[in-house]
């Protein structure tokens, strides 16, 4: 089974702000966001202790939330570049009400990241996660990250909150077929 957990709450996640996987978007969780982490640690020991390797984020806030949730277990870990945040270009620190809805929109922010490069490059390190390891696989990353999986996969929550456990299908990963310049599916 391969498992998913957004990363918990930043200030930018609070005030609205856009944090992306560029080096503007490289944001620390706030206090809320320790706490959020802690309680899922506290809450969640079992379902802990049942993961066989988990694949983090490069990103601090995806970095934190790991450390935090998994406090007291000796796990495997891997960093997993690919699953950091869409590249925001522009968009990166401005206000959720300027910059348009991205994700539902799929559009490029400018200067910023594909929608079709972002969910090619997030699907594909989801695959990567899921089929390193048959036993339980932990992947500790972002909203838009889950986003591109819900939406592919027709899920019926495309948003996820932060420090929230979803399940990623593997049958369903592996039926994706990823659109591409070349094929005309877009």
């Amino acid at each position: 089974m391969i498992f998913f957990i957004r990363h918990g709450q930043t200030d930018a996640n609070l005030k609205r702000i856009n944090a992306g996987g560029g080096p503007g978007g490289d944001v620390p969780l706030n206090e809320t966001g320790r706490a959020q982490a802690r309680a899922f640690s506290a809450a969640h020991q079992v379902f802990i202790e049942s993961i066989d390797h988990v694949f983090i984020s490069p990103m601090i806030r995806a970095q934190q939330t790991a450390e935090l949730i998994l406090a007291g277990h000796n796990k495997t870990t891997d960093n997993l570049h690919d699953l950091r945040e869409m590249e925001l270009g522009e968009w990166e620190g401005v206000s959720y009400d300027i910059s348009t809805d991205f994700f539902q929109n799929q559009v490029q922010p400018p200067g910023g990241e594909s929608w079709l490069n972002f969910r090619t490059r997030s699907i594909n390190a989801l695959r990567h996660a899921g089929g390193k390891h048959q036993g339980n696989v932990l992947v500790i990353a972002h909203g838009g990250v889950w986003f591109s999986y819900a939406h592919i996969t027709g899920h019926k929550e495309l948003f996820i909150e932060n420090c929230v456990r979803m399940d990623v299908c593997r049958v369903k990963l592996g039926q994706i077929i990823l659109p591409n310049p070349d094929n005309g599916l877009s």
